[in-house]
């Protein structure tokens, strides 16, 4: 009798514990955070597009913390790093869009790292933007799991390739559509609390859209370029949809954080809730974005109207998810948890910096101040001020210097520049080479100097290829760090479609390599089903060409790419650096 007594016991504190524990995942929920790509504020029907219909974000704003103030930088990159870490972009090293200012440091503490330290599981899925190589990628920088691209832009958005963790893998069908089916496989895996970042790279460029959106858009009469771009939201607007029902169906949603926002201003004119500018400027239709925040039945929907930014997110969720932040007062945002909860009594007033480039680096020291009744802007022709409260369309510049209050707010704007600009040195970043993580290092062109000829295909950097070389002297040279000492094998992705024939060389301070004699390649555009045609390069068919072994010593170095005979057909694409 004893013993069934004490059996029974044993499965009581078992049922005991696995209830406290469910009690303590219950106070931990998951996180989806959805972003979109060049999205802008009027590219929904809840914010007053007539054109576009966008049902399910619509719902979703109808249930959630609407923040109808939200900003974000007026570029891709640099809104991405604040989001991450909870900082202005310029602490980050985050400064630009390609070669390489749009690496973020290594260093950096991101939210997936507070919340893998935590105990979730971390994934990302889409465009990263942060780092093209290892330690500076999502796997060095907390996600467990990721599966996109690191540039700031893809080729093709059909049937693609596309990085999981450090494997190339296919992605068949439209590239949205796979992200949303690989980011509910994560989900339904997990048996912990999660943090699945979904990052959807449209409607960025290159316009490439499924058959059935782009034509419903364009019987309405819209042209090709809009049609298109309104088919990627709508589509994006589809796959948020089946996340949403994936987590109903799974009984996840009433303990899911899910926050949706989009990077930037629309890329191009049109609708924009009657704001002015887009993507790239300061005006707020470059960095005023919807960003919407829902728990279950935790807070009771509403629309906030305080000012709240990209930096605010990092310490939100770590308050949240009960996280501990390692050192808070790094952090330039502030949880919005209050706000979340209605109590905007006290919140008070607050500027938000919009800045990415580096002081004495940007004209004029241009940048925007957004307060919650002005907006400062500097278009680099000197300062603007908007009282956006009375004149959200920025039409009547009330600038004038004989106003002390604008110009204490400017004057503290270009203290705040000068200090976030001088705690990071803004250089390409060197490329790690040797890491387990990371055995094949792909260097693009984009990361190396060019001289002597040698130039981009395209306005692009970013999946661009390198021309000019039928000049004496052209060379590519990157600036590695070699953290293993050993031999690596050498491969140049190139084409050579002429005489003369050529070969590559590859040289350190310490060794040298050179290839036999490269072979003729011929020169094909992969598909690329545009609607429109586009301003970055196409994809090209490359072929591998193996240089040969070259040994590295350990520590920062330059790997310099030249060839023995000029060619002006020769085009490069790559150089991979694989440990042996």
């Amino acid at each position: 009798m004893m013993k069934i007594f004490t059996q029974l016991c044993a499965i009581w504190c078992l049922f005991l514990i696995a209830g406290l524990t469910t009690f303590g995942e219950e106070k931990r929920p998951n996180v989806l955070l959805i972003i979109t790509d060049d999205q802008g504020y009027g590219d929904f029907s809840f914010t007053g597009n007539q054109v576009l219909k966008t049902p399910v974000i619509d719902q979703l704003a109808k249930e959630s913390v609407v923040f109808d103030r939200f900003h974000v930088s007026p570029l891709c990159a640099p809104t991405r790093a604040s989001l991450l870490t909870g900082r202005y972009s310029l602490r980050t090293g985050t400064w630009g869009v390609s070669k390489g200012e749009e690496t973020m440091r290594a260093e950096e503490i991101t939210i997936a790292e507070v919340l893998q330290k935590a105990g979730y599981a971390t994934a990302m899925f889409g465009k990263w933007h942060n780092g093209e190589n290892f330690p500076y990628t999502p796997n060095g920088q907390g996600f467990t799991h990721s599966l996109g691209f690191n540039l700031g832009h893809w080729n093709n958005y059909f049937d693609t390739r596309l990085k999981q963790n450090s494997t190339w893998v296919k992605s068949p069908g439209f590239i949205s559509d796979y992200l949303t089916d690989q980011a509910i496989g994560f989900i339904d895996k997990q048996v912990k609390p999660w943090f699945c970042y979904v990052s959807y790279n449209t409607p960025h460029s290159p316009f490439q859209c499924p058959a059935a959106y782009f034509d419903h858009y364009k019987k309405l009469g819209l042209d090709d370029t809009l049609a298109c771009i309104y088919g990627m939201c709508a589509n994006t607007d589809d796959n948020v949809g089946k996340l949403l029902q994936h987590l109903d169906k799974k009984e996840l949603r009433d303990n899911t954080v899910i926050i949706f926002l989009t990077d930037n201003g629309p890329n191009g004119k049109r609708f924009n809730g009657n704001m002015r500018g887009q993507k790239g400027q300061y005006y707020r239709g470059g960095t005023r974005v919807p960003c919407l925040i829902s728990y279950g039945k935790k807070w009771q929907p509403h629309k906030s109207e305080k000012l709240a930014a990209h930096i605010d997110l990092y310490p939100t969720i770590a308050e949240l998810t009960l996280s501990k932040v390692k050192n808070e007062t790094a952090l330039d945002g502030k949880s919005l948890i209050p706000l979340l909860e209605g109590k905007e009594n006290g919140w008070g007033d607050r500027s938000i910096y919009i800045q990415n480039t580096p002081y004495g680096k940007a004209k004029k020291n241009s940048g925007a101040i957004c307060t919650q009744q002005y907006h400062y802007v500097n278009g680099n022709r000197g300062w603007e001020v908007y009282d956006v409260a009375r004149d959200p369309a920025e039409t009547t510049n009330l600038y004038s210097p004989d106003n002390e209050n604008f110009l204490t707010t400017i004057n503290a704007f270009t203290k705040w520049h000068q200090e976030v600009s001088k705690s990071v040195e803004f250089s390409r970043p060197p490329i790690q080479i040797g890491h387990d993580q990371e055995p094949a290092v792909e260097m693009s062109v984009a990361q190396a100097a060019l001289q002597s000829g040698a130039r981009f295909s395209g306005i692009h950097a970013n999946n661009a290829w390198t021309i000019g070389w039928g000049e004496k002297g052209a060379s590519l040279t990157w600036k590695i760090d070699v953290t293993q000492a050993g031999e690596y094998e050498a491969v140049v992705e190139y084409l050579l479609t002429k005489e003369p024939m050529t070969t590559f060389r590859l040289t350190t301070a310490t060794s040298k390599v050179e290839s036999a004699d490269l072979k003729f390649t011929d020169r094909k555009f992969a598909d690329h089903p545009d609607r429109v045609k586009r301003t970055e390069v196409y994809e090209l068919n490359w072929y591998r060409h193996v240089v040969g072994t070259i040994s590295l010593n350990k520590g920062i170095q330059e790997a310099v790419l030249t060839v023995s005979v000029p060619n002006e057909t020769l085009e490069i694409k790559s150089l991979t650096l694989r440990r042996k």
